[in-house]
């Protein structure tokens, strides 16, 4: 892996510490299969569109495992001890200058099977967020009962069955 040199913009104007190593494509393709699910995941559990860190729309994402911040723009009044890293997954620290890909940085080097590592666990901990909606929305259809008294004149719940029929 090669040393990382900064582009011209990014060494006179970023907000965000560039990392020694140059990123391999595999771990930016990673990272964007990663954004890729973030985005999925959070629009089951808001039904709201998300634009996940990596496409400097200043969201952030935090699970127990890593965080992915989005380019910061603050100049360093926000975060006087610097900005916070855009990836960070245990000891590994993925900087970019305003979107992935562009001016990616990283403190080590990053083999396929770390790679390969990083992805797989921080896909677990997104999914578990999704896999947690499916659970709630489960246990909250079962628990909740139809009334004895209907909001519709014309219907009643058949003790039975339990479910709606018409009034004869």
């Amino acid at each position: 892996m090669s040393k990382f040199e900064p582009e011209l913009g990014q060494y006179g104007f970023s907000n965000t510490e560039w990392q020694e190593h140059e990123v391999p494509k595999l771990a930016i393709a990673a990272l964007r299969a990663l954004a890729d699910e973030i985005e999925r995941v959070e629009w089951n559990r808001t039904q709201e569109d998300f634009s996940a860190p990596t496409n400097n729309s200043g969201s952030h994402f935090k699970t127990d495992k890593f965080e992915m911040n989005a380019y910061c723009w603050c100049g360093g009044d926000a975060h006087p001890k610097g900005c916070p890293p855009n990836f960070k997954w245990r000891d590994v620290v993925i900087n970019w200058y305003k979107y992935l890909g562009r001016g990616t940085s990283s403190n080590t080097e990053l083999s396929p099977q770390l790679i390969n590592t990083m992805l797989e666990d921080c896909l677990d901990s997104v999914q578990k967020l999704d896999t947690l909606t499916d659970l709630l929305a489960t246990d909250f259809a079962n628990t909740v009962q139809p009334s004895d008294a209907s909001t519709d004149p014309k219907t009643v719940i058949d003790k039975e069955t339990n479910s709606n029929k018409e009034k004869d």
